[in-house]
């Protein structure tokens, strides 16, 4: 009922001509921003309807997309995905995206929904953190593998040199750091002062995830039954940085 209440209110604005993309003083949001910031689909796609702009930003630079992302409004999340004039790929001024919004909040189901309505899987922050790099800080397992299996730079590197591997080894990520282990992320890239994945978990006393890096095997991917060259040893520059380890 309130949900139609507030409809129907702004349906009458809208036909009194309110200006549809008016901004609170305060926050610089608009009242696209307060329906996703309070869950009201409905109250969303009249505005849309109306001719509200999708992509205004707020003070901190969010859009209505941000804003529904992060209030788990997964109705008028789903009403701007399917809105084409959406920009998927909005800003906010520190350069977070929604998809990194997504990954960084653990909102279940709406890192997939972004990439498969075609957000930019690799879109970095100011800081240069990727989706993938955010998802491993937070330990958000799920993200982690969705943004894997969609092609996600796995050794990406931020301003720092970091890789998502050395952010879940320093934050203590032991479910995140598996799971990019099982991709084959590269553990020996170093950071900006030359520490491995493997030194700042040791300086953080994170022991299992030491553990995690030192013993971890990759699975081996599948084997295609077709594929020629099974047989054949591997060449010297094939061989990776874990050819030492002992797997089995």
């Amino acid at each position: 009922l309130e949900d139609e209440q507030t409809a129907h209110i702004i349906s009458e604005l809208v036909a009194q001509g309110a200006q549809l993309n008016a901004a609170m003083d305060k926050t610089g949001e608009t009242s696209l921003h307060l329906a996703a910031r309070y869950a009201r689909a409905d109250a969303a796609k009249r505005l849309l309807d109306a001719g509200a702009d999708a992509n205004s930003q707020d003070n901190t630079g969010r859009t209505p997309l941000h804003a529904a992302v992060a209030a788990d409004a997964m109705g008028v999340f789903q009403i701007l995905l399917r809105n084409r004039a959406t920009n998927l790929n909005a800003r906010m001024h520190d350069g977070t995206t929604p998809l990194i919004l997504a990954a960084r909040l653990a909102i279940e189901g709406m890192v997939e929904d972004l990439i498969n309505a075609d957000a930019d899987i690799n879109a970095a922050d100011n800081s240069g953190k990727t989706a993938l790099h955010w998802a491993a800080a937070v330990n958000n397992v799920d993200a982690v593998n969705v943004l894997l299996a969609h092609g996600a730079n796995r050794d990406a590197q931020d301003d720092k040199d970091e890789t998502p591997l050395f952010l879940g080894a320093r934050e203590g990520s032991y479910g995140a750091c598996r799971a990019l282990l099982d991709a084959m992320a590269n553990r020996e890239i170093t950071d900006h002062m030359d520490r491995l994945p493997r030194d700042v978990a040791q300086e953080r006393m994170h022991d299992d995830i030491v553990r995690l890096l030192d013993e971890h095997c990759p699975r081996p991917p599948p084997q295609h039954p077709h594929s020629h060259d099974l047989a054949e040893p591997a060449s010297p520059a094939d061989k990776s940085a874990d050819s030492d380890r002992v797997c089995g």
